[in-house]
């Protein structure tokens, strides 16, 4: 992991990089894996390890330096794509992609975590016979959030991808409120 500080001319005021301990060379990461948390407590930030496929939150202190790291194995999935974390009163809010290995299609994840990243609940929001994409989780309230992403028929001919938008809510355990999703359409590549 490369942990950089600018400046607003771009100029790079310090940075670190980590190793991963056990070899793995490549972290991957996305554009909301990475906060700021509040009060200039530090930062915090999801991705995935690459060539193990498991997903992982870091949590850096104000200088940069990692304070906690925790990756996950799932073993029931595939591969997994942390692409977006949120900080709450009392934990973490983690949403990204697992990898079904029975039927190799991905599923929007959601994983609740405490301020130390231990796992409280997880939820995975499968679609029948399709693919699920994470687009972005929003914060409505303490015990809303809403997610939005695509889903897409898979194995078939790229002529025949039918796109569809999903966008549903839910409450603070991970429950779905309600969910709206679109006709499968050529035109869109779904709501993010």
């Amino acid at each position: 992991m490369l942990f950089a500080r600018l400046d607003t001319f771009g100029n790079v005021i310090d940075y670190k990089i980590y190793n991963d301990s056990l070899g793995d060379d490549f972290t991957l990461m996305y554009p909301n894996s990475f906060i700021k948390r509040p009060n200039n407590s530090g930062y915090a930030g999801v991705g995935q390890v690459f060539y193990r496929q498991n997903g992982y939150l870091a949590l850096f202190d104000q200088e940069g330096n990692v304070a906690n790291y925790v990756e996950y194995k799932d073993s029931v999935s595939l591969t997994d794509f942390y692409k977006q974390v949120i900080e709450l009163e009392d934990g973490f809010l983690i949403a990204g992609e697992k990898q079904n290995p029975v039927t190799y299609k991905t599923e929007i994840f959601v994983i609740k975590t405490d301020l130390q990243g231990n796992i409280i609940w997880e939820k995975k929001y499968p679609a029948l016979n399709r693919a699920t994409y994470l687009g972005q989780v929003q914060k409505v309230n303490s015990n809303e959030y809403l997610i939005c992403g695509n889903t897409i028929k898979t194995n078939v001919l790229l002529s025949q991808q039918r796109y569809t938008s999903k966008i549903f809510s839910i409450d603070s355990l991970g429950s779905i409120k309600w969910q709206w999703e679109s006709q499968p359409s050529l035109e869109e590549l779904g709501a993010s």
